[in-house]
């Protein structure tokens, strides 16, 4: 008898771990699993660029924001994130302010925002006709209907 009872608890562990897989493995009832967010999964992009800036001047950064959901979202922030434009001009000859607010963007639509930008008076005559790489930090929640 002292022999059966390591093989009883063998079998019943495997039993109940057939059983486990195969509920986990059945399409049914149980929730979904969550999915890792790959490089391509974003399902909110923005985008924008800008020209003409030079020392002193001040635009408006016209930034698309694209809804990849399947429902409507509200933005609530956009912020631009600036590179250095190349040797001898730094980002910080560039400032720019974020959007905040609530805009509304339905599923699988784009809308624009405006984010306020301009070149540093003082910036040396390097950062006329630069390229600042900019990126794009964003903020939604999921609208109520």
């Amino acid at each position: 008898m002292r022999r059966l009872i390591p093989y009883l608890i063998i079998a019943a562990l495997l039993a109940g771990s057939v059983v486990a897989y195969g509920e986990l493995a059945s399409p049914g009832t149980h929730s979904p699993t969550a999915k890792a967010a790959g490089k391509n999964s974003h399902r909110l992009r923005v985008h924008g660029h800008i020209q003409g800036l030079y020392p002193g001047a001040a635009q408006r950064l016209r930034v698309k924001v694209r809804n990849g959901y399947r429902r409507d979202i509200v933005v609530r922030k956009v912020r631009a994130i600036v590179g250095d434009g190349g040797p001898g001009c730094t980002r910080q000859n560039l400032w720019t302010k974020r959007f905040r607010g609530h805009r509304r963007i339905r599923a699988h639509k784009s809308r624009r925002v405006s984010l306020p930008i301009g070149m540093q008076a003082g910036a040396p005559q390097a950062c006329q006709g630069a390229r600042f790489p900019l990126r794009f930090r964003a903020r939604a929640r999921a609208a109520h209907r």
